[in-house]
């Protein structure tokens, strides 16, 4: 139930315990009038306490703790439920917190399937992974902890930025490669490899992230997953391989090649390789048709670059490179590309937003909640969906916009200068 008075929200905070005695009779000291919401903005702003923890205790929400975990902020929602930052109580390290939602864990099979996750991802321990930690149990909610990355994903990169140059995405993709490799050489394929589940973080580090579709292989076939229909298309349309939406689980580690073809594809243009249609029609045209050449999307593309990302888009899996290993043999001319241009926190401490759980990773559709901005009023919010890219997607990544503008004053700035060179050139012709 939402509080509405200063008193109710003091109660609220202080049964959270997310504040220390002093800093609690801090916040105390900075509350000024009868709004609880302008005193939760207040206490934000000064960092007691995040944007996330005040939209939570405005709704009458106290459960911050999840075992030895504080929770700090929602970093996605998703079909199998929420990811947070969260911060150990001891060591103080943060890290991102999985945890299956309601709905999910009475679904046996969602639960084998998060299980399945978890257990794929304690195979792996490479730089290019986000790494797994360890899967717990708090009352009937698993949740696994995992390596927090700051950073921004691929897709919201191009998204904010536009195509990259081709020497950053080249490089992007075969640390990607690397990363895959290790995965294959321990038989796990992706299964959903895009732009959206590649992290880069702020040294410029290619962090794969999501194994939730990700399946054991025995020599080069994936073992059937009894927990879901073997109809079930696992993978994302605009960078599903030809053969994993024709034989579901019986597929090798190309795909994963060819989704990455796709992924480098996205990067090189700003759009996946068929951009149009329906569902159905842009499954069969990664099936039957070839995408637009780069050349004709991007002038002046390398041709060597080009023909890599061919290769790996290849319709034919054995047509492609026949291992992640010898894609990113094929990229090692482009290894001493420049680190990533412009990296953001993975997430910001964003205005007050609509708390979604009576205890960590639940979902509460009926509790009448509040949104606040830091200059704004109350408002009720829409809550955008979350893409499975886990620790990404809700997060709204810090506005580009500094960047387009340095760029575009650099090219004024040209402009200029040329049509002031050309104008001395024409006085000079003149005054002979």
């Amino acid at each position: 139930m939402a509080v509405t008075t200063p008193d109710e929200f003091f109660a609220v905070l202080e049964k959270s315990k997310l504040l220390t005695p002093s800093q609690l009779n801090e916040a105390r000291q900075l509350a000024q009038g009868d709004d609880p919401t302008r005193i939760a903005k207040t206490i934000a702003r000064r960092d007691l306490i995040t944007w996330w923890q005040a939209s939570q205790l405005l709704a009458g929400r106290s459960s911050f703790y999840l075992g030895k975990y504080r929770l700090i902020d929602l970093l996605g929602r998703g079909g199998m439920g929420n990811v947070f930052l969260a911060q150990h109580v001891t060591m103080s390290r943060r890290v991102a917190l999985k945890i299956i939602s309601r709905k999910a864990r009475k679904d046996q099979a969602a639960v084998d399937r998060f299980l399945a996750e978890a257990r794929a991802a304690a195979l792996l321990d490479h730089p290019n992974i986000v790494q797994a930690y360890s899967v717990d149990k708090d009352g009937e909610r698993y949740y696994m902890v995992m390596e927090y990355v700051e950073g921004l994903d691929l897709q919201r990169l191009v998204r904010e930025d536009g195509p990259l140059d081709c020497q950053l995405a080249a490089n992007y993709i075969r640390q990607a490669a690397d990363g895959l490799d290790h995965a294959h050489q321990r038989n796990i394929v992706h299964c959903d490899i895009k732009p959206s589940n590649l992290l880069v973080s702020r040294q410029g580090i290619v962090k794969i992230l999501d194994l939730g579709l990700a399946r054991l292989v025995e020599g080069e076939q994936l073992e059937p997953d009894s927990s879901a229909s073997a109809e079930r298309v696992l993978g994302s349309v605009d960078y599903l391989a030809p053969e994993q939406a024709i034989q579901g689980w019986n597929i090798d580690r190309r795909a994963d090649i060819y989704s990455l073809g796709c992924t480098l594809y996205f990067l090189l243009t700003g759009h996946p390789p068929f951009p149009r249609g329906t569902l159905t029609e842009r499954i069969l045209k990664h099936q039957t048709q070839q995408p637009s050449a780069l050349q004709q999307e991007r002038a002046g593309l390398p041709d060597e670059l080009a023909a890599i990302c061919v290769k790996m888009m290849a319709k034919r899996p054995d047509d492609r490179y026949p291992s992640a290993a010898d894609v990113s043999h094929a990229l090692t001319h482009w290894r001493s590309s420049p680190a990533i241009k412009r990296a953001v926190p993975l997430v910001t401490a964003r205005p007050l937003e609509e708390p979604t759980t009576d205890k960590p990773g639940e979902n509460d559709p009926g509790v009448d909640v509040r949104h606040v901005t830091e200059t704004g009023n109350a408002a009720i919010p829409t809550a955008a969906p979350f893409d499975s890219s886990a620790a990404t997607t809700s997060a709204k990544p810090l506005s580009s916009s500094w960047f387009r503008t340095a760029r575009r004053s650099l090219f004024i700035a040209a402009a200029l200068l040329l049509l002031t060179s050309l104008l001395a050139a024409a006085i000079v012709a003149l005054t002979r």
